[in-house]
């Protein structure tokens, strides 16, 4: 009888990720006029699986779940925001960013991984700063710069913890939520065409999936940060 137990945890630890696959699905479909006007309520339907797929891998079970599910309330709150005001929304996944940076502390982080990836976030911002910020209107352009600074020194950070499971979970993440935002900054500002929502939306829950699940790969006794 014992045996069915871990089975069980597994099977209710995979209805929250299928629920946020579902729950995009039909967002999708509805910002694409195939569901009718429900695009809000399978959001928030999409964002709160994500948050209960940390929790249900044992979020609350050490400080790096607890700064990851507070990074998730984010992007959840920016998630609830965005649609009516970009900026706040803005602001709340700005915010987010620095619980997963926190999160990525407290993985550890090897500064020697840091160092050699600067560059390659130079070359990758350079080159997206001079294609976006053109298009900023004067109003946007702080605000828009320090979410750049900050989603890179996400990424940096993420690039720091990659060294165990847990880590190359989160860097993934990371990755993928850097792609994500790369086709909002291009919807908003550059080409509002509908591709790019279709594109940034799936990206980023799928960002916020892994990152939720590197929760259950954590070891039971805390990375030490090295150098």
């Amino acid at each position: 009888m014992n045996d069915t137990k871990p089975f069980r945890a597994s099977a209710l630890q995979m209805l929250p990720p299928v629920a946020t696959v579902l729950a995009v699905a039909a967002m999708m479909a509805a910002k694409n006029g195939i569901a009718g006007d429900w695009a809000m309520p399978f959001t928030f339907l999409a964002s709160t699986s994500f948050v209960i797929i940390a929790v249900t891998r044992g979020a609350f079970g050490g400080w790096y779940g607890r700064c990851v599910l507070l990074g998730l309330a984010g992007c959840w709150c920016g998630d609830m925001l965005g649609p009516r005001n970009f900026m706040a929304g803005l602001a709340a996944f700005l915010l987010a960013h620095f619980g997963f940076i926190a999160a990525f502390c407290v993985n550890g982080i090897v500064w020697k991984r840091t160092l050699w990836v600067l560059p390659v976030l130079a070359l990758i911002n350079v080159p997206l700063l001079a294609w976006l910020l053109p298009h900023v209107p004067a109003k946007d352009f702080a605000p828009v710069v320090a979410y750049v600074t900050v989603i890179s020194l996400m990424m940096l950070f993420a690039c720091g913890t990659s060294h165990n499971a847990t880590g190359r979970r989160a860097l993934l993440g990371a990755a993928l939520f850097f792609v994500s935002d790369i086709f909002v900054a291009r919807w908003r500002y550059v080409d509002p065409s509908p591709a790019n929502a279709n594109l940034c939306y799936p990206i980023y829950y799928m960002a916020c999936a892994v990152l939720a699940m590197s929760v259950s790969t954590v070891s039971p006794k805390p990375a030490q940060i090295q150098t």
